[in-house]
């Protein structure tokens, strides 16, 4: 069997082209997931405050209880984004030198 028959075939689309893998770094790939669900916990929370609020029967405490989950759920959401953000930006420290060194032009 040669190499290129142990290859997979390219996959094509309707208009014939070539699909790319998209490659994420981690950080991105952690951060998508993050960036999605503090908007819908924060959302959820508000949700479920109202609905205790105007709920003044038994099920109150099952209605702030979820508004709790929600706000505990989308503080960590917000600290793995901060946590990513911080991850990404760079740090400031000089880069290692590279193998022929700088050039210089003496002259």
């Amino acid at each position: 069997m040669t190499a290129r028959a142990a290859q997979p075939p390219p996959s094509r689309s309707a208009g014939g082209h070539h699909h790319l893998p998209v490659h994420l770094s981690p950080l991105a790939r952690r951060l998508t997931p993050a960036g999605i669900a503090l908007p819908v916990l924060i959302l959820a929370a508000t949700l479920f405050a109202v609905a205790a609020d105007t709920n003044a029967a038994g099920a109150r405490a099952l209605w702030i209880l979820a508004a709790i989950g929600s706000i505990i759920g989308a503080g960590i959401a917000w600290t793995d984004i901060l946590i990513v953000v911080h991850r990404r930006r760079p740090s400031g420290r000089p880069r290692p030198p590279t193998v022929n060194g700088p050039r210089t032009t003496d002259g």
